[in-house]
């Protein structure tokens, strides 16, 4: 899967879950750390790209 989809996707998902399960719920939580995870990979993945042109 394409990372920015994968992003796009988890960011829905825990839109969603905020809305019926709370800020605090543990899936929830969960999926905001995989939210953060796969934009510090893409983050990397933009400053390598940068560094090798």
């Amino acid at each position: 899967m394409e990372l920015s989809k994968a992003i796009e996707q988890t960011r829905e998902a825990m839109i969603q879950c905020i809305h019926s399960r709370g800020l605090t719920d543990k899936e929830t939580l969960r999926l905001s750390q995989e939210l953060d995870k796969l934009i510090v990979e893409s983050q990397r993945k933009k400053m390598a790209k940068k560094k090798s042109h």
